[in-house]
């Protein structure tokens, strides 16, 4: 079988690769970081999600979302069919994420996946809880954590969480204010992860990204 690839395609992997490679050189656990868009089987997303259930020591599984929607019960399928695994789906709203008994169920894993959506929602609601200090403790003991689009971001040492729109509101009034977060979880130092940069018109708030750093 032969899989072809875009150049755009190409150059997201060879960014991946690189990623990886510094991130398991700095770090305790494995991060892995998804541009975004629409998983299937045998499709674009079998390698890397592959990647991230044979890099979880005990191939426990957690995918986690703010929200519940028919995404959930699709991964569950999907990360069990690359490789063997077993999977849990968990959405945590603000009410839980300091629930003890979710701290407790999120330490019997040792993958979690952040699936796309909304960053502001998963650093709004889980920042200071802990929910976020389960997923730090899964990456410190050698754990592997992944996101896809929104759950990629938080994934990177700057994140960006509230603001101006997508469409170069930046560039059309520069008094216009964002948020960005450097303490959520920033398991991968010196990196900006903006997806979606010309498919949401992103130009024009990159270079105040660029500049935090």
């Amino acid at each position: 079988m032969v899989s072809k690839f875009s150049s755009a395609q190409f150059m997201t992997w060879q960014i991946l690769l690189a990623v990886i490679l510094a991130v398991q050189g700095l770090s305790q656990g494995s991060v892995l970081l998804v541009g975004g868009g629409t998983e299937n089987y045998n499709n674009w997303s079998d390698a890397p999600y592959r990647w991230l259930v044979q890099h979880a020591p005990n191939r426990k599984i957690l995918v986690l979302h703010y929200a519940d929607t028919n995404a959930t019960s699709w991964f569950t399928g999907y990360f069990s069919w690359l490789s063997p695994c077993t999977v849990n789906n968990r959405f945590i709203t603000a009410a839980q994420a300091n629930d003890s008994a979710m701290y407790r169920f999120i330490l019997q894993h040792d993958g979690i996946f952040l699936r796309g959506g909304d960053q502001a929602q998963y650093v709004g609601l889980w920042k200071g809880t802990l929910t976020q200090q389960a997923i730090k403790e899964v990456f410190q003991r050698g754990g592997v954590v992944g996101g896809s689009s929104a759950g990629e971001m938080v994934l990177s040492n700057i994140c960006y969480y509230s603001g101006t729109s997508d469409n170069g509101a930046l560039l059309r009034s520069p008094a216009s204010s964002i948020s960005l977060a450097d303490d959520f979880l920033p398991f991968v130092p010196n990196v900006l992860a903006e997806s979606h940069t010309n498919e949401r018109g992103r130009l024009g708030r990159l270079p105040a990204f660029l500049c935090s750093g």
